[in-house]
């Protein structure tokens, strides 16, 4: 055929189109691979999960390589470098405009996954933009630029090292990263079940501590106290304050003054507007679905809507994650509604009916768990709202969309609150235990609850200071870093402590803090009206998209067998759903572990819900994660994946590939 310099304009055009388009089906390939084995494979396994935390890197790799392969008889190494550039941007763009296009539709979600293990789409737009220009620039110079030539001795062992670091180096690395500082001995005995379960039961206790409240006032004297009493000194309490809502009564009567009246069993919208002592009456207007309402006049009326239960499935699950430890399968098929679904719903229809003025709001929870009393504190976002709101259950629901579908059907609404604009005062609690570093790990949880809460979080809060407990008896020379033993104070209004924190250390702690080690809900797997099935509750772990600390953490579950655990990152479609959202959208690294039982927000949650013989397993499984961080350099715990895709690509691969070509040139010459 001869060389592309031999060959006409055009056909050369259509070659060079056709090596484009070659690269372009390949990168499509690649990013059909996660969903693949996400679909075709168990997430159980270790080493699937290791190459699921690095796989943006292969990719990139393997069509580099394969670019220099198609691009090698290009005459001009400057020319030919270009190319390889403009045919790899091809793969970081395809993968940003999958990751833009996901809110499209699920296809579009699924095949995005690569960017999302990595840490996002941002990497790949500025990676495919780079490549894309400097490849262009590379290509038009190349023909008008003399390239300078390396010593031939010095290059022509360049593509052998390009080939052994990409192939053998890179694998390697991950492997042996993922098992730094495994099998460290422990230095002190870890904290019994007992022990464990003993803060817990005083969080419980305390009684309800929604912030602001004595028991919230009290639990914060008695976490300071305990952090003296494990011997640390430097314990610190700071204060925050926030709009304070305390409900004192609420009701809802169907066709008041009519001898057929009744009286529907309600719970209140938390945070939702007070009424005056008597209450609204007003017509009832059915809106159906919250999320597809059929909208009408609804001035001056009381607005009913179904609020349905928004399920979690593990299968669904999985699919984004790096690891799905399930080795017998136990969770298979399991799926609940989300706890905060409902909540979450309300919030987006209010955003979209405030401004027609309705008098009030019923929601109908369909679905939600009979645990006793119909008592489901959400949303907790501490915003204050001007129009009343209650929930019904849907037996009461459905009696009340019959009347209003036979006829005008009145109500009267009450919802009684003391309301205080920056009345409320909670505080953050926390330990610092100095390092031989001053790097930093903070271990935290939340200490407030919407009731005494058992799993809500006096269960995350017992976890925290049972490893308190532990460290607290580890010498200093063992102490390889710094630790923060963090319980923040307002995660049901808002998180304002959690802000104040942020605001008050960015510049200290947090500017040192390699992970937030955030740690929510030891819970049994409780489905009602299901009886317990004796298992723990299906949980998840999402984490900063490091790949050397998801491949650790994946190594530490499956060394202790910790089923049903699930490994996210946190640019999956679910977020960072825990206390850590804040410091993670601060840029704090986090690693942050939570169980969604349904009836997370009500007072159902008891000590039985807690799993009692997942307590001190967990706290194992930390003093070995940490153990390996302990053993690894800070600079290997401070990247994203995407960005050091490019850094090997552009840093070491392209120089390596141009001193190659340029060597074919001089020996050709």
């Amino acid at each position: 055929m001869g060389t592309p310099e031999s060959t006409p304009s055009a056909f050369r055009s259509l070659f060079f189109q056709a090596k484009l388009l070659l690269l372009f089906f390949l990168a499509l390939a690649f990013s059909i691979v996660p969903l693949a084995l996400a679909l075709l494979f168990d997430k159980s396994s270790l080493p699937l999960s290791i190459f699921t935390a690095w796989y943006a890197l292969w990719p990139s790799t393997i069509l580099f390589l394969l670019a220099l392969w198609l691009y090698w008889k290009e005459s001009n190494w400057l020319r030919a470098l270009g190319r390889i550039w403009v045919g790899l941007s091809v793969w970081f763009l395809l993968s940003f405009a999958l990751a833009a296009l996901a809110p499209v539709h699920m296809l579009f979600l699924l095949l995005s996954l690569t960017a999302t293990l990595a840490g996002g789409a941002q990497p790949f737009l500025v990676d495919g933009l780079l490549l894309l220009i400097g490849g262009i620039v590379m290509w038009i110079l190349g023909a008008r630029v003399p390239a300078p030539f390396p010593r031939p001795t010095a290059s022509r062992v360049a593509l052998g090292v390009l080939l052994v670091v990409a192939l053998v180096g890179l694998p390697l690395v991950a492997m042996l990263t993922a098992q730094l500082g495994a099998g460290a001995p422990l230095s002190a005995p870890l904290p019994t079940q007992d022990q464990i379960f003993g803060y817990i039961t005083d969080m419980y206790n305390m009684g309800e501590r929604r912030p602001g409240s004595l028991a919230d006032h009290n639990a914060i004297a008695y976490l300071e106290a305990r952090f003296r009493d494990l011997g640390y000194s430097d314990v610190h309490v700071e204060w925050s304050s926030f709009d304070y809502w305390e409900p004192v009564r609420w009701s809802l009567t169907v066709q008041p003054g009519n001898p057929e009246s009744w009286e529907a069993h309600t719970f209140y919208v938390p945070y939702s507007g007070p009424t005056q002592p008597q209450g609204i009456t007003a017509e009832v207007v059915d809106l159906g679905n919250i999320s597809a309402p059929k909208w009408q006049d609804v001035a001056g009326k009381v607005v009913l809507v179904d609020i349905p239960a928004t399920d979690l499935s593990w299968d669904q699950m999985k699919l984004f994650s790096f690891m799905a430890f399930d080795p017998r399968q136990s969770a298979k098929d399991w799926q609940h509604p989300y706890p905060i679904g409902w909540g979450d719903d309300y919030v987006s229809f209010y955003g979209q009916v405030e401004s027609r003025h309705p008098a009030a709001i019923i929601g109908i929870l369909r679905d939600y768990p009979d645990m006793g009393n119909f008592t489901y504190y959400c949303p907790y976002d501490g915003v204050l709202r001007s129009i009343p709101s209650l929930y019904i259950q849907s037996e009461d629901g459905d009696r009340l969309k019959a009347e209003v579908a036979e006829g005008k059907t009145m109500v009267n609404l009450v919802l009684a609150a003391k309301v205080s604009s920056n009345g409320g005062e909670t505080a953050s609690v926390y330990a610092v235990l100095p390092g031989k570093s001053p790097s930093t790990l903070i271990i935290s949880s939340h200490h407030d609850s919407p009731w005494r809460s058992g799993v809500e979080d006096s269960s995350g809060t017992g976890m925290v200071l049972g490893l308190a407990q532990y460290y607290a008896q580890v010498p200093l020379s063992q102490r390889e870093r710094t630790m923060v033993f963090l319980l923040d104070g307002s995660h049901f209004v808002g998180e304002p402590t959690n802000l104040d924190f942020i605001a008050k250390h960015k510049n200290n702690i947090l500017a040192n803090t390699l992970f937030d080690l955030s740690i929510e809900h030891i819970a049994d797997d409780f489905n009602p009206p299901n009886p317990p099935t004796g298992l723990v509750e299906p949980r998840g772990t999402f984490m900063t998209e490091n790949p050397v600390a998801v491949s650790q953490y994946s190594s530490v579950i499956a060394q202790h067998n910790s089923v049903r655990s699930l490994v996210f990152p946190t640019d999956s479609p679910l977020g960072v759903p825990t206390d850590a959202s804040d410091y993670y959208e601060a840029g704090v690294p986090v690693v942050s572990l939570i169980s969604g039982p349904s009836w997370l927000f009500d007072e159902g949650d008891t000590l039985d819900r807690v799993a009692k013989g997942e307590l001190v397993p967990t706290t194992q499984r930390y003093v070995d994660f940490i153990s390996r961080l302990n053993a690894t350099p800070d600079w290997l715990l401070r990247f994203k994946l995407g960005w050091l895709t490019l850094g090997l690509l552009v840093i070491i691969f392209s120089p390596l590939a141009a001193a190659t070509l340029a060597w074919r040139r001089v020996k050709a010459a």
